[in-house]
Protein backbone atom coordinates (compact mmCIF):
# COMPACT_ATOMS: atom_id res chain seq x y z
CA UNK A 1 0.00 0.00 0.00
CA UNK A 2 3.06 2.38 1.01
CA UNK A 3 4.57 1.62 -2.74
CA UNK A 4 1.18 2.67 -4.08
CA UNK A 5 1.06 5.72 -2.15
CA UNK A 6 4.53 6.72 -2.92
CA UNK A 7 3.77 6.13 -6.50
CA UNK A 8 0.70 8.30 -6.61
CA UNK A 9 2.47 11.37 -4.95
CA UNK A 10 5.32 11.22 -6.84
CA UNK A 11 3.26 11.46 -9.92
CA UNK A 12 1.48 14.18 -8.52
CA UNK A 13 4.63 15.97 -7.90
CA UNK A 14 5.79 15.81 -11.24
CA UNK A 15 1.58 16.93 -12.80
CA UNK A 16 2.39 19.71 -10.32
CA UNK A 17 5.74 20.67 -11.70
CA UNK A 18 4.59 20.23 -15.32
CA UNK A 19 1.38 22.66 -14.43
CA UNK A 20 4.10 25.21 -13.06
CA UNK A 21 6.35 24.96 -16.30
CA UNK A 22 2.99 25.87 -17.87
CA UNK A 23 2.54 28.95 -15.83
CA UNK A 24 5.61 30.24 -16.20
CA UNK A 25 6.44 29.99 -19.45
CA UNK A 26 2.94 31.20 -20.23
CA UNK A 27 2.30 27.92 -22.29
CA UNK A 28 5.27 27.85 -24.35
CA UNK A 29 6.61 24.35 -25.63
CA UNK A 30 10.17 24.84 -24.94
CA UNK A 31 10.74 27.42 -27.78
CA UNK A 32 11.17 24.69 -30.63
CA UNK A 33 9.66 26.07 -34.36
CA UNK A 34 9.23 23.45 -36.79
CA UNK A 35 12.18 22.51 -38.58
CA UNK A 36 15.02 24.59 -36.58
CA UNK A 37 13.99 26.25 -33.30
CA UNK A 38 13.12 30.01 -32.92
CA UNK A 39 11.62 31.74 -29.90
CA UNK A 40 8.13 30.49 -29.48
CA UNK A 41 6.21 31.08 -33.01
CA UNK A 42 9.29 32.65 -34.46
CA UNK A 43 11.16 30.88 -37.48
CA UNK A 44 14.60 30.59 -37.31
CA UNK A 45 16.34 31.86 -40.68
CA UNK A 46 19.83 31.48 -41.82
CA UNK A 47 20.66 34.66 -44.01
CA UNK A 48 23.03 34.98 -46.81
CA UNK A 49 25.33 38.32 -45.81
CA UNK A 50 23.37 39.93 -49.10
CA UNK A 51 20.58 39.92 -47.18
CA UNK A 52 21.91 40.71 -43.19
CA UNK A 53 19.97 44.31 -43.43
CA UNK A 54 16.72 42.87 -44.32
CA UNK A 55 17.37 39.91 -41.96
CA UNK A 56 18.31 42.32 -38.54
CA UNK A 57 15.47 43.74 -39.44
CA UNK A 58 13.25 40.73 -39.23
CA UNK A 59 14.87 40.12 -35.65
CA UNK A 60 14.87 43.59 -34.25
CA UNK A 61 11.26 43.54 -35.30
CA UNK A 62 10.65 39.98 -33.69
CA UNK A 63 9.41 38.20 -36.77
CA UNK A 64 12.50 35.98 -36.75
CA UNK A 65 15.37 34.50 -35.14
CA UNK A 66 18.25 35.08 -38.01
CA UNK A 67 21.48 33.51 -38.55
CA UNK A 68 23.71 35.54 -41.03
CA UNK A 69 26.96 33.55 -42.84
CA UNK A 70 28.24 33.64 -46.73
CA UNK A 71 26.30 32.08 -48.84
CA UNK A 72 29.27 29.93 -49.95
CA UNK A 73 29.70 28.29 -46.64
CA UNK A 74 26.35 27.51 -45.97
CA UNK A 75 26.55 25.91 -49.40
CA UNK A 76 29.61 24.32 -48.25
CA UNK A 77 28.43 23.53 -44.96
CA UNK A 78 24.99 21.73 -46.17
CA UNK A 79 25.90 20.27 -49.39
CA UNK A 80 27.23 17.91 -47.20
CA UNK A 81 25.26 14.25 -46.47
CA UNK A 82 24.88 14.15 -42.57
CA UNK A 83 25.02 17.86 -42.37
CA UNK A 84 21.49 19.31 -40.29
CA UNK A 85 19.63 22.25 -41.72
CA UNK A 86 19.21 23.52 -37.75
CA UNK A 87 16.35 26.25 -38.82
CA UNK A 88 13.34 26.85 -40.56
CA UNK A 89 14.50 27.81 -43.74
CA UNK A 90 17.50 29.84 -45.32
CA UNK A 91 16.57 33.69 -46.97
CA UNK A 92 19.18 33.73 -49.77
CA UNK A 93 19.56 34.53 -53.62
CA UNK A 94 18.75 31.42 -56.44
CA UNK A 95 19.61 29.05 -56.99
CA UNK A 96 21.64 28.53 -53.84
CA UNK A 97 18.88 25.92 -52.23
CA UNK A 98 19.46 23.98 -55.17
CA UNK A 99 23.10 23.95 -55.43
CA UNK A 100 22.63 22.74 -51.63
CA UNK A 101 20.42 19.87 -52.43
CA UNK A 102 21.96 18.62 -55.89
CA UNK A 103 25.37 18.45 -53.75
CA UNK A 104 23.69 16.15 -51.54
CA UNK A 105 21.52 14.12 -53.98
CA UNK A 106 24.73 13.74 -55.58
CA UNK A 107 26.03 12.25 -52.63
CA UNK A 108 23.25 9.72 -51.93
CA UNK A 109 21.83 12.33 -49.39
CA UNK A 110 18.45 13.61 -48.99
CA UNK A 111 17.25 17.27 -50.13
CA UNK A 112 17.25 19.76 -47.02
CA UNK A 113 14.84 22.22 -48.91
CA UNK A 114 11.25 22.08 -50.20
CA UNK A 115 10.37 24.40 -53.37
CA UNK A 116 12.07 28.04 -52.76
CA UNK A 117 9.46 30.42 -52.39
CA UNK A 118 10.13 33.40 -54.35
CA UNK A 119 9.85 36.70 -52.91
CA UNK A 120 9.71 38.77 -55.88
CA UNK A 121 12.50 41.06 -55.21
CA UNK A 122 15.88 41.02 -57.07
CA UNK A 123 18.68 43.33 -58.02
CA UNK A 124 20.38 43.47 -61.28
CA UNK A 125 23.92 42.43 -61.45
CA UNK A 126 26.29 45.63 -62.50
CA UNK A 127 29.78 46.63 -63.19
CA UNK A 128 30.97 49.72 -60.94
CA UNK A 129 34.13 52.17 -61.96
CA UNK A 130 35.49 55.60 -62.01
CA UNK A 131 34.14 57.83 -64.12
CA UNK A 132 37.74 58.24 -65.88
CA UNK A 133 37.86 54.51 -66.35
CA UNK A 134 34.26 54.23 -67.23
CA UNK A 135 35.22 56.90 -69.72
CA UNK A 136 37.97 54.48 -71.24
CA UNK A 137 35.75 51.55 -71.39
CA UNK A 138 33.20 52.76 -73.44
CA UNK A 139 36.16 54.37 -76.13
CA UNK A 140 37.36 50.84 -76.02
CA UNK A 141 34.38 48.84 -75.78
CA UNK A 142 31.95 48.27 -78.21
CA UNK A 143 29.42 47.33 -75.29
CA UNK A 144 30.96 47.63 -71.35
CA UNK A 145 30.26 44.45 -70.74
CA UNK A 146 32.56 41.87 -68.89
CA UNK A 147 33.73 39.66 -72.16
CA UNK A 148 35.28 43.48 -72.96
CA UNK A 149 36.42 43.85 -69.41
CA UNK A 150 37.73 40.12 -69.00
CA UNK A 151 39.82 40.44 -72.29
CA UNK A 152 41.48 43.31 -71.46
CA UNK A 153 42.23 42.32 -67.76
CA UNK A 154 46.05 42.40 -67.13
CA UNK A 155 47.28 44.65 -69.81
CA UNK A 156 47.92 47.80 -70.04
CA UNK A 157 45.25 50.53 -69.97
CA UNK A 158 47.30 52.52 -72.19
CA UNK A 159 46.29 50.07 -74.82
CA UNK A 160 42.45 50.10 -73.74
CA UNK A 161 41.40 53.44 -74.20
CA UNK A 162 42.79 54.63 -70.45
CA UNK A 163 46.60 56.51 -70.01
CA UNK A 164 49.73 54.87 -69.10
CA UNK A 165 49.92 56.46 -65.44
CA UNK A 166 47.07 53.60 -64.40
CA UNK A 167 49.14 50.59 -65.06
CA UNK A 168 47.06 47.58 -65.98
CA UNK A 169 43.34 47.08 -66.08
CA UNK A 170 42.68 45.54 -62.69
CA UNK A 171 38.89 43.87 -62.91
CA UNK A 172 37.03 42.89 -59.44
CA UNK A 173 34.27 40.23 -57.68
CA UNK A 174 33.92 38.87 -54.71
CA UNK A 175 35.20 35.43 -53.91
CA UNK A 176 32.77 32.92 -55.83
CA UNK A 177 33.65 30.52 -53.38
CA UNK A 178 32.07 32.55 -49.93
CA UNK A 179 30.21 35.27 -51.72
CA UNK A 180 26.58 34.50 -53.75
CA UNK A 181 27.21 37.28 -55.54
CA UNK A 182 30.64 36.61 -56.51
CA UNK A 183 29.48 33.29 -58.09
CA UNK A 184 26.52 35.32 -59.79
CA UNK A 185 29.01 38.23 -60.63
CA UNK A 186 31.34 35.51 -62.22
CA UNK A 187 28.54 33.62 -64.00
CA UNK A 188 27.35 36.91 -65.89
CA UNK A 189 30.97 37.10 -67.00
CA UNK A 190 31.33 33.72 -68.34
CA UNK A 191 27.86 33.93 -70.20
CA UNK A 192 29.25 37.63 -71.68
CA UNK A 193 32.73 35.72 -72.88
CA UNK A 194 30.71 32.96 -74.32
CA UNK A 195 28.26 35.23 -75.81
CA UNK A 196 25.28 32.45 -74.03
CA UNK A 197 23.40 33.41 -70.80
CA UNK A 198 22.41 29.86 -71.04
CA UNK A 199 26.14 28.02 -71.17
CA UNK A 200 26.24 24.60 -69.93
CA UNK A 201 29.16 23.52 -67.76
CA UNK A 202 31.04 21.91 -70.61
CA UNK A 203 31.05 25.19 -72.38
CA UNK A 204 33.32 27.43 -69.34
CA UNK A 205 36.42 28.37 -70.75
CA UNK A 206 38.61 27.64 -68.34
CA UNK A 207 41.78 29.72 -69.42
CA UNK A 208 39.83 32.73 -70.13
CA UNK A 209 38.54 32.43 -66.54
CA UNK A 210 41.96 31.99 -65.40
CA UNK A 211 43.45 34.73 -67.18
CA UNK A 212 40.33 36.99 -65.77
CA UNK A 213 41.19 35.43 -61.69
CA UNK A 214 44.80 36.11 -62.30
CA UNK A 215 44.50 39.92 -62.93
CA UNK A 216 42.55 40.29 -59.92
CA UNK A 217 44.59 42.11 -57.02
CA UNK A 218 44.72 39.97 -53.59
CA UNK A 219 41.85 39.82 -52.23
CA UNK A 220 41.43 41.28 -48.73
CA UNK A 221 38.54 41.80 -45.95
CA UNK A 222 35.77 43.45 -47.17
CA UNK A 223 33.62 43.41 -50.95
CA UNK A 224 35.58 44.53 -54.13
CA UNK A 225 33.09 47.22 -54.40
CA UNK A 226 34.36 48.59 -50.75
CA UNK A 227 37.71 48.58 -51.72
CA UNK A 228 37.19 50.52 -54.69
CA UNK A 229 35.51 53.06 -52.55
CA UNK A 230 37.99 53.34 -49.78
CA UNK A 231 41.30 52.78 -51.83
CA UNK A 232 40.57 54.81 -54.91
CA UNK A 233 41.19 54.30 -58.90
CA UNK A 234 44.51 52.19 -58.18
CA UNK A 235 42.66 49.27 -56.41
CA UNK A 236 40.36 48.66 -59.48
CA UNK A 237 39.70 49.85 -62.90
CA UNK A 238 36.25 48.26 -62.52
CA UNK A 239 34.52 45.80 -59.81
CA UNK A 240 31.39 43.70 -60.13
CA UNK A 241 28.17 43.96 -57.24
CA UNK A 242 25.19 44.10 -56.78
CA UNK A 243 22.99 47.16 -58.17
CA UNK A 244 21.26 48.29 -55.42
CA UNK A 245 24.97 47.87 -53.24
CA UNK A 246 26.25 50.18 -55.99
CA UNK A 247 23.43 52.61 -55.96
CA UNK A 248 23.25 53.02 -52.44
CA UNK A 249 27.55 53.63 -52.82
CA UNK A 250 27.27 56.15 -55.54
CA UNK A 251 24.78 58.38 -53.25
CA UNK A 252 27.72 58.97 -50.82
CA UNK A 253 30.11 61.42 -50.93
CA UNK A 254 33.16 59.36 -51.46
CA UNK A 255 31.11 57.37 -54.45
CA UNK A 256 29.74 60.76 -56.22
CA UNK A 257 32.19 60.18 -59.04
CA UNK A 258 31.52 56.72 -59.65
CA UNK A 259 29.85 55.21 -62.67
CA UNK A 260 27.08 52.10 -62.78
CA UNK A 261 26.89 50.29 -65.79
CA UNK A 262 24.22 47.19 -65.91
CA UNK A 263 25.82 44.68 -68.29
CA UNK A 264 24.45 42.02 -70.50
CA UNK A 265 23.29 39.63 -70.19
CA UNK A 266 21.18 40.94 -67.32
CA UNK A 267 21.11 38.45 -64.79
CA UNK A 268 19.36 39.62 -61.41
CA UNK A 269 19.99 38.06 -57.91
CA UNK A 270 16.47 37.61 -56.77
CA UNK A 271 15.86 37.11 -52.85
CA UNK A 272 13.96 33.59 -52.40
CA UNK A 273 12.67 32.09 -49.07
CA UNK A 274 13.67 28.29 -49.13
CA UNK A 275 11.71 26.35 -46.39
CA UNK A 276 13.26 23.31 -44.31
CA UNK A 277 11.63 19.88 -45.87
CA UNK A 278 8.21 19.98 -44.60
CA UNK A 279 8.59 23.00 -42.79
CA UNK A 280 5.90 25.84 -43.94
CA UNK A 281 6.94 29.36 -44.15
CA UNK A 282 4.40 30.41 -46.34
CA UNK A 283 2.89 33.01 -43.90
CA UNK A 284 6.11 34.68 -43.57
CA UNK A 285 7.00 34.90 -47.33
CA UNK A 286 3.46 36.59 -47.73
CA UNK A 287 4.39 38.71 -44.62
CA UNK A 288 4.28 42.49 -45.01
CA UNK A 289 7.39 43.04 -42.65
CA UNK A 290 9.21 40.92 -45.23
CA UNK A 291 8.43 43.34 -47.87
CA UNK A 292 8.98 46.09 -45.99
CA UNK A 293 12.48 44.98 -44.81
CA UNK A 294 13.42 44.01 -48.51
CA UNK A 295 12.21 47.43 -49.41
CA UNK A 296 13.92 49.53 -46.99
CA UNK A 297 17.17 47.95 -47.73
CA UNK A 298 16.77 49.06 -51.68
CA UNK A 299 16.15 45.92 -52.98
CA UNK A 300 13.98 46.15 -55.99
CA UNK A 301 10.53 44.84 -56.48
CA UNK A 302 8.80 42.71 -59.82
CA UNK A 303 12.18 43.07 -62.05
CA UNK A 304 12.95 40.93 -64.72
CA UNK A 305 16.20 39.75 -66.20
CA UNK A 306 17.97 36.96 -68.02
CA UNK A 307 17.17 33.24 -66.40
CA UNK A 308 20.47 32.37 -64.66
CA UNK A 309 22.13 29.12 -65.33
CA UNK A 310 20.73 26.21 -63.12
CA UNK A 311 22.70 25.53 -60.18
CA UNK A 312 24.21 22.84 -61.69
CA UNK A 313 26.65 24.98 -63.81
CA UNK A 314 27.03 27.61 -60.81
CA UNK A 315 28.64 24.94 -59.01
CA UNK A 316 30.92 24.04 -61.63
CA UNK A 317 31.63 27.21 -62.36
CA UNK A 318 32.76 27.42 -59.20
CA UNK A 319 35.33 24.35 -59.39
CA UNK A 320 36.51 25.81 -61.86
CA UNK A 321 36.96 29.52 -60.26
CA UNK A 322 38.64 27.13 -57.26
CA UNK A 323 40.92 25.37 -59.97
CA UNK A 324 41.87 28.42 -61.77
Amino acid sequence: MRRVLAVLGAVLMVAMALLVRSIVDGGDDGGQASGGGGSGDRPTLLCAEELADVCETLERDGVADVIVEPGGETVDRLGTVDADLEADGWLTLDPFPQLVDERREFATGSALFGDPLSTDWSSGLALVAFADRAAALEADCPEVDWACLGDAAGEPWADHGGESSWGVVKPGYDAPDTSATGLLVLAQAMAAHLGDPGFAGQDIDERWLGDLEDAVPTRTAGTALLKLVQQGRAAFGAVGALGIDAEAVADTAQGEDLTIFYPAPMFRAKVVLAPGRGVDLGDLVDDDALDAALADAGWEADEVGEPLPSAGVLDALRSAWEAS
